[in-house]
């Protein structure tokens, strides 16, 4: 397995490692050079897709958000990366307990992932 190592300055301590319950902005310094997201902005603020396959397609009646994860992707653990880890991920921020991201995920009601069984190139989260 490949290894790295990163060194930062930071002005302050991050408050924890946990991007669920974290409040600091040294935390989020720390999260951004050590992992990705589903998006973030490029340079002139447009949404771009680093794990998602695309932009999230919304269903005519703007209930349902549905977004493509990409594939071949590995944890650093060897775990692959898909639409349950996702889910797991959001499913968290909505519901644990001290979660600081609650309040950010809106007014969603539900979190779906298709079954592992189906082809990778059919594994969207909706």
């Amino acid at each position: 397995m490949d290894s790295f190592s990163t060194v930062m300055g930071l002005s302050n301590e991050p408050d924890k490692l946990d991007p669920t319950t974290s409040t600091s902005l040294y935390t989020r310094y720390v999260m951004t050079s050590i992992c990705e997201k589903l998006y973030d902005l490029d340079a002139s603020g447009a949404i771009v897709p680093q794990l998602a396959a695309g932009l999230p397609t919304i269903s005519p009646d703007g209930l349902t958000v549905t977004l493509g994860v990409r594939t071949g992707i590995r944890f650093a653990d060897g775990t692959p990366f898909d639409a349950a880890a996702v889910r797991t991920s959001l499913q968290r921020h909505l519901t644990f307990k001290s979660s600081a991201r609650r309040s950010e995920m809106g007014s969603i009601t539900a979190i779906e992932a298709p079954d592992a069984v189906r082809e990778a190139s059919d594994r969207q989260l909706t």
